[in-house]
């Protein structure tokens, strides 16, 4: 029996790696997919959280210095207050991710609710964080299916969605 040539064996080697990393991608994407799903998901309950806080307390939104604070007794589990992603990264307990529009603070709710963004993520990763969406972080945390980065925004409404970062 003829032994195969090195140059043979490194070419099969090649095309099986090759083949190999594109069989993964689909699972490295789907694991992407999954984190920015589960952020978005966080984001709408901690907008939900606050809206019934809201309506225990006189149709009115928590104050944003313990806005986390006072949502957790209407959360199934306080762990969704802290970005997975950034919790994978640093792994750092006191990192939240997350920030509460501080215009919201004690206030009513709004008129048109499903205009007014309530919960977002933020470069601010402080508990209890609260401002703008001009905290918002740019480039987005998560990529939408053309690869562009997006930030997970939830609004007074208690709906949430990914929206683009700006250019």
């Amino acid at each position: 029996m003829k032994l195969p040539r090195p140059l043979e064996v490194a070419a099969i080697l090649g095309i099986t790696v090759a083949f190999g990393s594109l069989l993964l991608w689909p699972v490295h994407a789907g694991k992407d997919s999954a984190r920015k799903y589960a952020c978005l998901s966080n984001v709408k309950q901690m907008a939900l959280a606050c809206i019934m806080y809201a309506s225990d307390y006189d149709d009115r939104f928590p104050n944003r210095d313990n806005w986390m604070d006072a949502s957790v007794p209407y959360l199934k589990d306080e762990d969704l207050l802290q970005c997975n992603i950034l919790q994978r990264e640093r792994k750092d307990p006191q990192i939240y991710g997350y920030a509460f529009n501080g215009q919201l603070s004690n206030a009513k709710l709004p008129r048109r609710p499903d205009f007014v963004e309530l919960v977002f993520e933020s470069m601010n990763l402080a508990r209890n964080a609260s401002g703008s969406k001009g905290s918002l972080p740019n480039p987005g945390r998560h990529k939408v299916g053309d690869g562009l980065p997006s930030n997970n925004v939830s609004y007074a409404d208690g709906h949430a969605k990914a929206i683009a970062s700006p250019p």
